[in-house]
């Protein structure tokens, strides 16, 4: 049953595309950006506002990786900041 569409699943012929192992969940993750911290990353935030919480991080531009416990502390020391943002304050 061809739809006539791209097959997706690296199984057909005639130059079909194969799914990178990225959308699988495959993703390589950095280590934490914050200086001293060994631990895996689970988020990526913009480094100004990575900046509100850590004064320690470097660089003007781009994104900061942050592993879970650095991620739960962003969230904490910048509550209000991102609540008042939020009610367009």
């Amino acid at each position: 049953m061809g739809t006539g569409g791209p097959d997706r699943t690296g199984s057909g012929e005639g130059g079909a595309r194969t799914i990178s192992p990225h959308r699988h969940g495959e993703v390589p993750r950095d280590p934490c950006g914050i200086p001293g911290c060994t631990e895996i990353s689970v988020r990526s935030l913009a480094r100004v506002e990575v900046r509100r919480a850590f004064a320690s991080v470097s660089g003007e531009r781009g994104r900061v990786a942050l592993c879970r416990a650095h991620y739960k502390e962003y969230k904490k020391a910048t509550r209000s900041e991102r609540e008042l943002e939020r009610l367009g304050w």
